[in-house]
């Protein structure tokens, strides 16, 4: 795989150093807000995050394929995170896109509506 195909394969650096901060700045340790994050280290979630997705998208995907449908939604993302044993987020997640339908975002809203 060349050098162009590896970094086109991985999650915009700014954006996952920013998501590591954000999460480090929400601690009640000063050392643990002023850490330092190593290339390494964002390497690492970079590497975590893109196993996650493919895992929850394989999974909402056979959920999908079930239902005979071959558009993934927003529902199937949450039955697999479900199916996954991630139920524990699939009610902040349903907030956060509700939220989104509702205040204006145009885009697919859970229960495979459009807004």
């Amino acid at each position: 795989m060349s050098a162009a195909a590896v970094e086109e394969a991985q999650l915009p650096k700014a954006v996952l150093k920013r998501m590591m901060k954000k999460q480090l700045a929400q601690s009640e340790d000063a050392a643990v807000r002023d850490a330092n994050i190593s290339s390494e280290a964002m390497l690492a979630v970079s590497e975590a995050a893109k196993v996650f997705i493919s895992y929850v998208t394989c999974t909402a995907n056979d959920i999908c394929a079930e239902h005979k449908r071959s558009t993934i939604s927003a529902d199937d993302v949450l039955s697999a995170l479900d199916e996954l044993e991630f139920g524990e987020f699939c009610d902040v997640l349903r907030a956060d896109l509700e939220s989104m339908c509702w205040g204006g975002w145009v885009g697919w809203c859970v229960g495979g509506g459009r807004v």
